[in-house]
């Protein structure tokens, strides 16, 4: 009785956001319906599968929904297993003031994760940040997201193969600036060694900063390319 209490509640605050990600009205609305959703994944009455209506992005964003929520699901089980998620971290792209942007790990804000002042000067140069043009074009970081990418090699002031998160306001990595290296396979992005640089080197810890580095997060390789995807078509790349 607690859990069907918990679910009603949860379909309610968040009911246009997963209507949004796809899920059917019909699931929706009949709480029953909803916690066989979570356990199998379908809907006999309207013949509804999540595997053949749901791109895999959704999927997987209906996985950390899932996850995030602490529901036990044998559904959310049958998603770690096939997207092989296990030991990932969720990652998103989010606006936090007007053309402002931060990484998000987990629903949390990677900045404060490490740490640091994401407008603090010495931190606020962020390459996703975006200055507007006019109502309906902007300029953005193209160069940058290739290489979050993938698709070309990172590369600081510093010369060193790791790409700059936030660096100073001023544009200079000699400043001082959080980095990391940036490994992509075919299912996974690592980010490693996130931590101060400097021209003596990387550090996660007991640098002169005082900045909490991270040793390693992996992500799904189909969640970050789709978040870098949704903020390329947003901004009219």
């Amino acid at each position: 009785m607690e859990f069907e209490v918990e679910q009603k509640k949860l379909l309610k605050k968040n009911y246009t956001a997963l209507k949004e990600l796809g899920i059917p009205t019909e699931i929706l609305d009949n709480l029953k319906n909803w916690i066989f959703f979570l356990q199998e994944g379908w809907n006999r009455e309207i013949h509804w599968n999540y595997k053949e209506y749901l791109t895999n992005y959704q999927i997987i964003h209906l996985y950390w929904f899932i996850k995030n929520n602490n529901i036990e699901s044998e559904l959310a089980k049958n998603i770690e297993v096939s997207f092989k998620l296990k030991d990932k971290v969720q990652f998103q792209i989010k606006e936090i003031q007007p053309y402002k942007f931060d990484f998000y790990i987990h629903q949390k804000q990677l900045s404060k994760m490490i740490l640091i002042d994401r407008f603090n000067m010495m931190y606020s140069g962020f390459d996703l940040d975006i200055v507007e043009k006019n109502q309906t074009q902007y300029k953005i970081n193209k160069n940058a997201i290739d290489i979050f990418l993938g698709d070309k090699s990172p590369v600081n002031q510093f010369r060193t193969p790791r790409q700059v998160l936030y660096r100073c306001h001023c544009g200079s990595d000699y400043c001082g600036c959080v980095s990391t290296e940036i490994l992509i396979s075919k299912d996974i992005v690592t980010w490693k060694n996130i931590g101060f640089e400097d021209d003596e080197g990387v550090s996660l810890e007991n640098n002169e900063r005082n900045i909490k580095g991270i040793q390693e997060l992996k992500f799904s390789r189909i969640e970050y390319e789709n978040e870098f995807k949704k903020y390329k078509n947003k901004y009219g790349i």
